[in-house]
């Protein structure tokens, strides 16, 4: 009978670990320090340009789609992307744009929108704080 009990609670918890999903976005949340280097080119009639250097305490977080996250890196910047099984960012809202964690300690993302002579450009560098 106490074999029985045994291979029963191995049989549970192999199975309980087993249905467990191990969420990849768990080892990006939380927060962030964020270097982020901003550039406005020819975004009216004029000829503007503007260049501008923050720094923002800001954070990583899960969203409600099982792999999306969201990168709050400047209080009214943030970005929503998708992270598959090897920690790869993608579902960038322009062909221009890209990023990758290069640990699960560092981002870099090269944002930028914009046509016909002018764009905005985001280049964040981030780093979790301990």
């Amino acid at each position: 009978m106490n074999s029985l009990v045994r291979i029963f609670t191995f049989l549970s918890v192999l199975f309980l670990l087993a249905s467990c999903k191990n969420d990849i976005r768990n080892k990006y949340v939380g927060d962030w320090q964020f270097v982020v280097e901003m550039k406005k080119i020819n975004t009216d009639s004029i000829g503007q340009f503007c260049q501008d250097t923050v720094c923002y305490i800001g954070e990583i977080c899960k969203t409600s789609n099982d792999k999306e996250i969201e990168i709050r890196y400047t209080e009214e910047h943030s970005i929503s992307l998708y992270l598959d099984e090897l920690g790869k960012l993608y579902g960038f809202p322009t062909t221009y744009c890209n990023g990758k964690f290069d640990n699960e300690n560092k981002i870099y993302l090269y944002l930028r929108w914009g046509g016909l002579g002018g764009n905005v450009t985001h280049v964040i560098n981030g780093t979790r704080k301990p």
